[in-house]
């Protein structure tokens, strides 16, 4: 039974690669530029995530923040960054890294 917690490791780590793969294949790719950073409290510690802002193809300027953080707010990159949206719904979006 000792396998166990590795059988469950393995398997979230799997829907986290199969989840990115689906993004970069079917989803659009464009440029946004970071706006700020979304802080979180994650235990002891924060966890800081791009905030960036992008222009679907409708014009409409959406907010995009990364899926994820890092661990102190001087790490958190400026400038522009890739931003991957779902073509159906542009407001579902995230910086991808």
């Amino acid at each position: 039974m000792l396998w166990l917690p590795g059988v469950g490791l393995a398997l979230l780590s799997s829907y986290y690669v199969l989840t990115r793969l689906h993004k970069v294949i079917y989803w659009e790719s464009t440029t946004g530029t970071i706006t700020g950073v979304v802080v979180e409290e994650s235990g002891d510690d924060w966890t800081y995530y791009e905030k960036a802002e992008f222009v679907d193809p409708t014009g409409k300027t959406l907010e995009a923040i990364a899926f994820s953080g890092v661990g102190a707010e001087e790490d958190v990159p400026t400038g522009e960054v890739t931003i991957l949206y779902d073509p159906a719904d542009p407001s579902n979006a995230t910086i991808f890294k």
